[in-house]
């Protein structure tokens, strides 16, 4: 009977507690997230002697989406809306007996709570005082000391390798210690190309706590951020150094709290590709080669009204997606190897691999008739003397014949250097320089999904993915 019932609701229904009771069962399983960049607003309504009003109806529209939610004031006039999206967006205000009120032009920022008060006039509620200058950026409820990086810095400011993560330099009391080149040290062996390492009013570097929509962001291991969404991607991020909430902790560091961008109810998009290449560089005045980095960045964003059957004609949910390709090629720092001569390798005018050289006459060594390196007594030297690993018989004269070669090592061997210089006496091949390739990719996708179910119910979910590949190559050290 029940069945039969529910059934027999409209379409519309239906469709909307299925929406609900999936939605539901996904976030029983989700842990609870807090400290998701949204930012507050509150305020007191006010007659002209200054009087509170009660139930009075406040509306906050956000500017680019048209997606509103609504309060109402209680006794004491006060109204708040504690979780908006950061944005921009119109308050507006009405009571009967009153002329109706709207304030456009509200920035919230991220984990911002900002203050607007309002008073209303007497009069007619079909007319309407519009306010147009944005509120003072001042916040009286809380003494949290923070600072907001937003969209136009982020896009605006040259960034080395369109890594947002390094604007964080710019907040009051934060140093950054990050390498030189970029990038932090994961142990002794790996570099994260797209940390920071910062002080944040005198705490030891790596305490900061990174959250991305309110989740973890940060490498466990080393407490340095997980990468940022590329700038295309990155709507701001907000960092708060002193007396935050309990809700963030974790760190004795600032708390960086990153927001990625939401669809509009509009659709919107563009393409990218920012190129760096030594080509276009001149050659620094201390060097004597020009940059050697080549690295290609490109991708592209999309976003805007997503449309559901029976659930959202777009007014309501709103999506989001950006890709960017990042191609790094550029030269190592330099290294030295011993790497063997030409006659050393066989590939000379004998048809023999020649060692002859480890046999030095100036230490006293010299073959005798047999190829035997011996002393000038006579007696055999066999460290200098190359012998056959496999029947432990003496190569005479210290000459491998060609016969003896394996084919997979000569095939290895040929993708090895050669030393076209003088060998040292009791020495084999020489030292060389050389410059190993560095050769980088890494791939970043986000896709956002904004969900508004009524006045005071907003849902989003947020994938990011990226990864970072860097090719290993031999270490000198090593070899």
């Amino acid at each position: 009977m029940r069945l039969k019932m529910y059934l027999q609701f409209p379409p519309m229904k239906f469709f909307h507690a299925l929406w609900l009771l999936v939605v539901g069962t996904i976030l029983a399983f989700i842990p609870q997230a807090n400290a998701q960049g949204y930012g507050s607003i509150t305020g007191t309504v006010t007659d002209p002697s200054g009087a509170v009003l009660p139930n009075v109806s406040v509306l906050a529209t956000a500017s680019q989406t048209g997606v509103q939610t609504k309060a109402v004031t209680n006794v004491r006039g006060e109204f708040t809306f504690p979780t908006l999206l950061p944005t921009q967006y119109a308050i507006s205000a009405t009571m009967p007996g009153f002329e109706a009120y709207k304030q456009s032009g509200i920035l919230l920022q991220a984990n911002q709570a900002l203050t607007v008060d309002i008073k209303l006039s007497v009069g007619s509620a079909t007319q309407t005082v519009s306010v147009s200058a944005a509120p003072p950026q001042v916040d009286t409820t809380n003494g949290t000391l923070s600072q907001v990086v937003d969209e136009t810095r982020v896009v605006d400011l040259p960034l080395n390798g369109r890594n947002a993560a390094s604007l964080i330099g710019l907040v009051s009391g934060v140093a950054n210690a990050t390498n030189e080149g970029g990038g932090a040290d994961e142990g002794s062996s790996k570099t994260f190309p797209v940390a920071v390492i910062s002080s944040s009013n005198g705490t030891l570097p790596n305490q900061e706590n990174f959250l991305l929509d309110g989740g973890n962001n940060v490498d466990e291991q080393t407490n340095v951020n997980d990468p940022f969404p590329f700038p295309d991607a990155l709507q701001e991020f907000s960092v708060q150094t002193t007396n935050y909430d309990a809700e963030f902790g974790q760190s004795a560091g600032a708390v960086v709290n990153i927001v990625t961008k939401s669809g509009t109810s509009q659709f919107h998009g563009d393409a990218f590709e920012f190129l760096r290449n030594g080509f276009f560089d001149a050659t620094n005045y201390f060097s004597t080669t020009a940059d050697t980095l080549h690295r290609n960045q490109f991708g592209g964003v999309i976003g805007g009204p997503l449309i559901i059957p029976h659930v959202s004609e777009g007014k309501t949910t709103q999506f989001f997606f950006g890709y960017q390709h990042t191609i790094a090629h550029s030269a190592s720092t330099a290294s030295s190897q011993t790497v063997p001569t030409l006659a050393e390798e066989g590939r000379g005018s004998a048809s023999y691999a020649d060692y002859g050289n480890l046999c030095n006459s100036s230490s006293g060594y010299a073959f005798n008739s047999s190829g035997i390196c011996v002393t000038s007594s006579g007696t055999p030297v066999p460290t200098e003397q190359v012998t056959n690993p496999f029947t432990n018989q003496v190569y005479p004269y210290n000459q491998i014949p060609a016969s003896a070669f394996d084919p997979a090592s000569v095939a290895f061997e040929r993708a090895f250097p050669t030393y076209s210089g003088t060998e040292a006496p009791g020495k084999i091949g020489g030292l060389i320089n050389y410059y190993l390739p560095s050769i980088q990719t890494f791939n970043e996708f986000v896709g956002r999904v904004d969900h508004q179910f009524g006045d005071s119910d907003h849902l989003f979910g947020r994938y990011y993915y990226n990864f970072f590949n860097a090719p290993g190559y031999y270490n000198s050290s090593n070899l």
